[in-house]
């Protein structure tokens, strides 16, 4: 264990934000890269307290790709992101980060029985519409004009905006007609399309048509209508054709049905299902055009992008840098809460992904939660410049290194409707690294620390090939001690300066230094010795949370019985004979004394276990209760269903000689 130095927030780590009229800390705790293009931060607002997570897309890398995941490929139901990533990965292209999206129908909602967890507002994947931005004009599911999209086109141009919807269908018998759903029901006067996500097997859903004293109060039903009188065109996408918001897609009449609404999709791309026979004007061979459109700056110059990629939230909770109006009345937003969002720079090229904890985090601490309102100040100061609130509560996740980064409101991630992920699309092939970076936001190391800074590598494309390189060379200021290969001998005071690490291939990188006051002192405070392994004795200070080494041969050492071990110049501790003693050893002034006991094992191996159970305890983590361990080691315990991965645990304290060269476990 070693005595820990606190040092002062350092000055690059640390900013002053206004968030309601009241200074906070704003903490840097991590900021590195994470692929091409893609920076990874948390910050932490001490007095808050905050927790955030965030990660910052150059949309204008020519390597990286969003793409909007769909829970199992289906317009209904959730999925992990981490198993999303992994269902997605495949050979130049592989997920950096992942976050969640829509909010989606639960069990408790009316909907529920029809629509089975699907999404509220757009969810489009590679132009294929899984759910549209229209439905649900309810409470505050506004349309696009009060709520936006997310939204990218294949060309990584970003419109996280404000926008109108069109969605039309047209043949040379129909005219131009107007769809009003995606995958989900349809009532009178209304016409639905259904897409491969909504499944091959799944019937469609008619839907009972509402009373004027229901639609007055709002009373929307959703129960599928099993008598309804209704019309089914199944349609193939012509040769050449691709899914593309934003432009005519062309499709080729294959079947008409009439029916009572409830067939399927089979292997068709398309099917319009409408109340009547209106359709039935249809014939096999038609042409078909299908178009959906998300028109942003309606109200000047319009523009119809070609979306590809497209999610959805509740509210447009800042625009233009200005926060909304509906983010300061509605309930949802003004409740303290974790949040999960995503925002625009003002010129676009940025993409933020943000996720605020309410939640308890083990490393960073505790964590309110905050209102749309606070989350809008905040990102503001970090550039943001168009916000759109999404999932939040046990949903607010977001994945960086293939996990979930951010302390969940419930523990475990939840699965969840959708989400936008970045993929790494450069080639797989170039290990070479090209750049370097530190790992530490600000580089800080203890007086008379020998210390080696943990660097990031990348190759020419931005892609991480290494989290701990090694073959670098340091270089520093004079007053922050000296340098040899890649370690820092830190100065004996404190001091500031900078480090440089350069690579073989002449790539440096520059950054600010601190030598701070802390106390170092031994690791180990029973030394056990044996005459088989000398121990190299362990000097150990922190820094907040972060252990630094110090060079042992650079201390002084003095050992009380030297008949039973002694110390070699090189700080290296080694057996004399069986007995005990005391180390002392001081460090800038300040000594420290330990215990010795030099005991040589009369065997070269020793079981732990051989059969006897003697002295083992078993446990289990949540779900796991009444765990007993037997004499003959059958373990008996009640399962409980926890929401994570049961897991047992063996334990048992043993001494052993010195540092075991290997530890064998059998089951």
């Amino acid at each position: 264990m070693a005595l820990t130095a606190t040092a002062a927030l350092s000055a690059q780590t640390t900013e002053t934000i206004l968030i309601d009229g009241t200074e906070q800390r704003l903490v840097k705790l991590v900021e590195r890269q994470i692929g091409p293009g893609t920076v990874y931060t948390r910050y932490r607002m001490p007095d808050f307290p905050l927790n955030i997570n965030m990660v910052r897309v150059d949309v204008t890398n020519p390597h990286i790709k969003i793409e909007t995941s769909v829970a199992n490929e289906k317009s209904a139901g959730t999925e992990l992101l981490v198993e999303a990533a992994k269902r997605y990965d495949a050979p130049n292209h592989h997920a950096i980060c992942a976050q969640n999206s829509n909010f989606w129908i639960v069990s408790t909602q009316p909907q529920w029985d029809a629509y089975n967890a699907s999404t509220h507002n757009v969810s489009l994947r590679n132009g294929m519409m899984s759910i549209d931005s229209k439905s649900f004009p309810h409470w505050w599911w506004w349309d696009t004009t009060r709520s936006g999209i997310v939204s990218v086109t294949d060309n990584n141009e970003l419109y996280i905006d404000l926008c109108q919807t069109e969605m039309t269908f047209s043949s040379a018998k129909t005219g131009t007609r107007e769809f009003t759903n995606c995958n989900k029901g349809f009532k009178t006067g209304q016409t639905s399309i259904y897409t491969p996500f909504f499944g091959p097997d799944r019937q469609f859903l008619p839907l009972v048509d509402d009373t004027d004293e229901q639609k007055q109060n709002n009373d929307i039903r959703y129960t599928v209508d099993t008598n309804a009188q209704c019309t089914e065109v199944l349609l193939r996408m012509a040769p050449g054709e691709s899914w593309s918001g934003g432009r005519d897609m062309k499709f080729t009449v294959a079947e008409v049905r009439a029916s009572d609404g409830r067939g399927t999709l089979g292997d068709y791309d398309l099917a319009i299902v409408t109340r009547g026979n209106d359709l039935a004007v249809l014939t096999p061979g038609d042409e078909v055009t299908l178009n959906y459109s998300w028109v942003f700056n309606y109200d000047s110059q319009a523009v119809r992008p070609l979306i590809t990629q497209a999610v959805g939230g509740n509210m447009m909770v800042m625009r233009h840098g200005q926060i909304t109006e509906q983010d300061k009345w509605d309930s949802y937003n003004t409740m303290v809460y974790s949040r999960s969002a995503y925002g625009s720079s003002e010129d676009n090229k940025t993409l933020f992904m943000v996720t605020i904890d309410k939640s308890n985090d083990p490393r960073y601490g505790a964590s309110n939660g905050c209102t749309t309102d606070q989350m809008c100040q905040l990102m503001r100061h970090l550039g943001c410049w168009n916000l759109i609130n999404v999932d939040a509560g046990g949903s607010a996740e977001l994945m960086v290194d293939n996990r979930i980064i951010n302390q969940t409101t419930e523990g475990t991630p939840r699965a969840v409707g959708n989400g936008w992920m970045v993929f790494n699309t450069a080639p797989d092939d170039d290990s070479e690294v090209a750049t370097i970076a530190f790992e530490d936001v600000a580089l800080e190391a203890p007086a008379g620390a020998y210390h080696s800074p943990k660097m990031l590598a990348f190759n020419k494309y931005g892609t991480v090939v290494n989290t701990d390189y090694k073959d670098f060379t340091l270089t520093c200021s004079a007053a922050l001690g000296t340098c040899e290969g890649r370690f820092i001998q830190a100065a004996a005071t404190e001091a500031q300066g900078s480090l440089t690490a350069t690579l073989p291939n002449g790539f440096s990188v520059t950054k600010d230094m601190r030598i701070v006051a802390a106390v170092p002192e031994m690791r180990v405070k029973n030394i056990i010795l044996d005459s088989k392994h000398p121990y190299p004795i362990e000097v150990k200070a922190m820094i907040g949370s972060k252990e630094y080494t110090f060079n042992p041969a650079a201390q002084q050492w003095k050992v009380e019985d030297e008949s039973v071990a002694r110390v070699d110049a090189s700080g290296v501790l080694h057996a004399v004979n069986n007995g005990s003693t005391r180390l002392t050893g001081t460090f800038g002034g300040v000594s420290e004394t330990v215990d010795v006991n030099v005991e040589t094992s009369p065997t070269v191996e020793r079981a732990l276990n051989d059969g006897d159970w003697t002295g083992w305890k078993a446990s289990g983590n949540s779900g796991l209760t009444k765990m007993t361990l037997g004499a003959d080691g059958t373990i008996a315990y009640t399962y409980g269903a926890p929401r994570g991965i049961a897991t047992v645990s063996l334990t048992k304290a043993i001494t052993l000689f010195g540092m075991p060269e290997r530890v064998e476990v059998t089951f």
